[in-house]
């Protein structure tokens, strides 16, 4: 995802356009970027499996965000979708186990 931003030939960061006048324009490219691939990309498999690939791009890519000035999950759909939708199974795990601390006392 480096590369995106990065001119190879003199390992410096691409300047924003100055024609670009919106906030953020790391992140917001970022955003645009992953939301692309994740959703077009993978059109042409079954919706179970593009579950699946999703949901391990998106796991690996979630580090390498951390390096994108400005760039915030809530406001990357693609991510945040993600991040909730992981976030409830950690959730309900927990009141199971706390539950059923209770139920052995």
């Amino acid at each position: 995802m480096e590369d995106m931003f990065e001119d190879v030939a003199t390992e410096t960061v691409r300047d924003v356009p100055e024609e670009y006048t919106k906030p953020d324009y790391y992140a917001r490219k970022t955003c645009n970027y992953l939301t692309s691939v994740l959703q077009d990309c993978f059109s042409c498999l079954s919706p179970a499996k593009i579950a699946i690939q999703r949901d391990i791009l998106v796991k690996q890519l979630l580090a390498k965000t951390e390096d994108i000035p400005a760039f915030d999950n809530d406001k990357c759909p693609i991510i945040k979708e993600y991040l909730v939708r992981n976030s409830g199974g950690v959730l309900a795990g927990s009141f199971l186990l706390v539950a059923f601390g209770y139920l052995n006392v």
